[in-house]
């Protein structure tokens, strides 16, 4: 049977034939080819591959070339709708492009085309994948137009997918900056100008221009919660903003900054430990051997953040502040 599918011409090994007579590639399933050579992904190919995921995709995880861009586009558009359908948040019936498709198409930019929107929409559109795919301001309009609460629950629904049930319920909270130029270029930069976004990463003992972000993972590397905040602002301000849905009795686990005794006493009533380092002159230190295990499993966030700016690419294309 022959295959249109780009780059590759000729017989497919394994073709697959649909209940309305047209056929499948299922070595590149992004293409789903009839009479007319378009695609529709989401009436066909996406419940064909389903079957081809095993569980959720990790996308935190090195997806490949070809086929992980398959993965991870995929990957992204399933947790997308999961987690909007957990949240029961309804799309205008007028709409062309579903809110989960919108954020699909703006997180493969960020993960498969140096966060340029208009090559992720352009593929999108070209390959099948999302057939109804908006115009560039029209499109950068319904992005902006994602409520908060969307995005947080996304990174609740990748963390509640990996949960495990004889989990000791440990979470681990840090931040890392994410400079947006070097010190040099502070003046030239034209998206963020003010000194708020000045910030000081004390691990690397250095000053920054740009943004961070604060994460909550799991004890397994699972990020549960991010926010982002402006360079200057302090770890603790930030912990502020969270909203920490987490099981009882769960233990937080952090490094110095987190040092706040009337925050700890408030989240103990509700049934959350916050344990964080130490400093030398705190007047509720630890036990050496809990000092030592607090030390332990905070290195797994420090891994974390190092493959998380592995991942991070070359160069960033950005137009606005959002």
């Amino acid at each position: 049977m022959a295959c249109g599918c780009w780059p590759l011409k000729g017989a497919c090994p394994q073709p697959e034939v649909l209940h309305d007579g047209k056929s499948l590639c299922t070595t590149h399933p992004a293409q789903l080819h009839n009479q007319e050579g378009k695609a529709d992904i989401r009436r066909h190919a996406l419940p064909q591959l389903q079957k081809n995921i095993p569980g959720t995709v990790k996308l935190w995880e090195s997806p490949g070339k070809a086929g992980g861009l398959l993965s991870g586009i995929i990957g992204f558009y399933y947790i997308c709708a999961d987690a909007i359908k957990s949240l029961n948040y309804q799309d205008d019936p007028q709409c062309g492009m579903s809110a989960a498709e919108v954020i699909t198409a703006a997180l493969t930019a960020a993960a498969f085309f140096s966060g340029s929107h208009e090559k992720a929409c352009r593929f999108l559109k070209e390959y099948g994948y999302i057939p109804d795919m908006l115009s560039k301001s029209r499109f950068s309009r319904r992005l902006a137009a994602v409520p908060e609460s969307v995005w947080r629950g996304l990174a609740e629904q990748m963390a509640r997918s990996a949960y495990a049930p004889d989990s000791l319920n440990i979470f681990i909270i840090d931040s890392f900056p994410v400079p947006v130029c070097r010190n040099i270029r502070i003046k030239r930069c034209r998206i963020y100008q003010d000194e708020r976004f000045r910030g000081y990463s004390a691990s690397f003992r250095q000053y920054f221009y740009g943004l961070k972000v604060h994460v909550l993972m799991t004890e397994t590397g699972i990020p549960a919660e991010i926010i982002m905040s402006h360079g200057a602002c302090s770890d603790i301000s930030a912990f502020h903003e969270f909203i920490l849905q987490l099981p009882p009795e769960s233990v937080i686990i952090g490094d110095k900054a987190y040092n706040d005794y009337m925050l700890e006493d408030r989240l103990k009533e509700n049934g959350v430990h916050l344990m964080p380092l130490r400093r030398k002159n705190s007047k509720r230190k630890y036990d050496p051997l809990v000092e030592s295990g607090i030390k332990f499993v905070r290195k797994r966030i420090e891994s974390a953040f190092s493959v998380i700016k592995q991942r991070f690419p070359a160069h960033i294309q950005a137009v606005t502040l959002n």
